[in-house]
């Protein structure tokens, strides 16, 4: 029995997810130590790849125009690809395509950095993925059941399968899916401790079992120290786990428009839950353009004097003044008084995340608003210089130096 496969990509099923149609290439050849998947363009302006980024699974991928033309749009930037382009982007870069003609292919390659490749049959599930959204779990849970029987190498779909069935009460199924999802990654059972659609089997003393097995610290995995690398500004994590770094020796980004701060995560390593980072605002310095988000952030005023601009109102704020910003609360911080200003900012992430810029004339005077009313980041920011990863030049100013 040949050890090969080969396949035209017209003989790989197109799937939809009802956003850009792909061919599963890698599980269409049976492919394990690396992701390959494949889009094709019916007319221009077809949009063929999602924006996205890979920061969760720290995933590297590289993309092949392999015919037609595309552009790709990267952090950000347009990036003209006619056919023969390769484009390699790192986990944490936003990226996104669209076809300039009909009939353009590009081929995207990946995995993990640091780790071994997990096939999870996303390719599979996807198509599942909408109707599972808008409720539809025993539908959902039977088309399921066919496909774990067709392909029980696949983690994801036993999991998906148990969350079905833990939501319309099918407890004893749903705890023997998530053992096989278990047996086959690791992964879900971290996914299964704190995994909602699985709440009605917390109690169940069998689950319970399976989700903390012995030589983890009350059901929770061990975690190893992150390897810290100097990037040129400062150490950044290389790897994952916990470490401790000090102010001074952490990477630093400057802005002549918008301060300087620390960010104490990589692009490669960032924070799932939360970001946090230091920033640093001389007087009349904002730290960003006015707007809301859709998630949680925190506050506090470690040293100086700034002005909080908040949902159209100005509020004076000194040392430990702590400022909570509900979801939807917009702000923005300008630097005041004689000298720096130094704030510890932190916020929750979510993958769905929505940002709203508006055009208050208020945060325009002090440069801290973007020209037009906008949910793209991208366009609010287009105006101004991108931060340079570098200490500011009134570094020796500040307590830490």
């Amino acid at each position: 029995m040949a050890e090969y496969a080969v396949a035209h990509l017209d003989e790989i099923e197109e799937i939809t997810d009802g956003r850009s149609p792909y061919r599963p290439v890698r599980h269409h050849l049976g492919i394990t130590s690396f992701g390959a998947t494949a889009w094709t363009a019916q007319a221009a302006g077809d949009r063929l790849i999602n924006e996205h980024d890979e920061a969760d699974d720290g995933h590297e991928e590289l993309y092949l125009v392999t015919q037609g033309h595309a552009v790709f749009e990267l952090d950000g930037d347009r990036v003209e690809a006619p056919a023969g382009t390769f484009v390699a982007a790192p986990p944490k870069v936003k990226r996104t395509a669209v076809a300039e003609e009909a009939g353009t292919t590009v081929v995207a390659v990946g995995a993990a950095r640091d780790k071994p490749y997990e096939a999870s049959g996303w390719e599979i599930w996807a198509p599942l993925y909408a109707r599972y959204q808008e409720g539809e779990y025993a539908e959902v849970g039977e088309r399921l059941r066919e496909i774990v029987a067709a392909h029980p190498q696949y983690g994801l779909l036993f999991y998906n399968l148990a969350c079905c069935e833990s939501l319309t009460g099918q407890t004893d199924e749903a705890i023997g899916h998530v053992g096989q999802a278990i047996e086959l990654s690791e992964k879900f059972r971290t996914y299964a401790r704190h995994d909602s659609d699985l709440d009605a089997l917390r109690d169940d003393p069998a689950f319970q079992r399976l989700v903390g097995e012995d030589g983890e610290a009350g059901g929770l995995p061990r975690v190893t120290e992150a390897r810290l690398e100097e990037t040129g500004s400062g150490l950044a994590p290389a790897s994952d786990g916990w470490f401790v770094v000090n102010v001074r020796d952490t990477q630093w980004m400057t802005s002549d428009h918008f301060g300087s701060g620390c960010v104490f995560e990589s692009r490669e390593h960032s924070f799932p839950e939360f970001g946090i980072n230091l920033a640093v605002l001389q007087p009349g310095q904002p730290n960003c353009l006015y707007h809301a988000e859709s998630q949680q952030e925190a506050f506090l005023v470690l040293s100086g004097e700034c002005r909080l601009l908040v949902n159209g109102e100005e509020r004076a704020l000194q040392a430990w003044d702590f400022v909570h910003c509900p979801a939807g609360t917009e702000h923005v911080f300008v630097g005041a008084g004689e000298g720096p200003s130094t704030i510890l900012m932190a916020g929750a992430r979510s993958q769905n995340e929505q940002l709203f810029y508006r055009a208050l004339e208020l945060a325009a005077q002090y440069g801290g608003a973007s020209e037009n009313d906008t949910p793209d980041p991208r366009q609010a920011y287009a105006p101004f210089e991108r931060p340079q990863a570098t200490r500011p030049p009134y570094w020796q100013e500040l307590p830490w130096a």
